[in-house]
């Protein structure tokens, strides 16, 4: 009754989540007009293809296609205002002719955030949030989410959901992590 009056806390749980994944987005569409910028740069069609979001660095890679040819570029960053560091870093690839070019990203249908998406996983996989690298991209005609971390000792697990319901978030049995031998059955 008295959240009606406009005598009670009326910011509940729910709607500060939903605030902070607000500013989570926001920040992420400001850094990904920043590092636009900077792909124009060296790319004057760049078109943003993917977004990572390692949360274990803080560090994130924005991959831009230029329409009708090979080259891409992946903007690194953003680093701290050190003097004789650069803001970004810029990576100019040609991708393998095989390889067909991505859609491009449209982050402002982005419904989460990278939080809520390494949150998510964690709590399926086993991992912890902090521990999460977090892409998005589409795939097949939707927006997808590819969360993936680091278990100890030495496998990696991998998800996938759809931006739209993190709900059908759905994760594979862990791996052997890059580089490590698979474990050895014996009979």
């Amino acid at each position: 009754m008295s959240s009606r009056q406009g005598g009670g806390d009326s910011a509940g749980p729910a709607a500060t989540e939903d605030a902070e994944r607000a500013a989570e987005i926001q920040e992420l569409l400001d850094l990904a007009d920043e590092a636009t910028q900077e792909a124009r740069l060296s790319l004057p069609d760049a078109e943003l293809v993917f977004v990572a979001f390692a949360r274990p660095s803080g560090s994130y890679t924005f991959r831009f296609s230029q329409p009708g040819s090979q080259a891409e570029i992946s903007i690194l960053g953003p680093n701290d205002p050190s003097p004789g560091v650069a803001r970004w870093e810029r990576i100019v690839e040609e991708r393998p002719a095989e390889i067909p070019a991505r859609r491009p990203l449209d982050l402002s249908k982005t419904q989460n955030s990278f939080a809520a998406v390494a949150e998510a996983a964690a709590s399926l996989s086993g991992s912890s949030a902090e521990n999460m690298a977090v892409m998005l991209a589409y795939e097949k005609g939707t927006l997808m989410w590819f969360p993936m971390a680091v278990l100890l000792p030495n496998s990696l697990v991998r998800c996938l959901a759809p931006d739209a319901d993190l709900a059908l978030m759905r994760c594979e049995p862990p791996l052997p992590a890059q580089g490590e031998p698979p474990p050895r059955v014996t009979p």
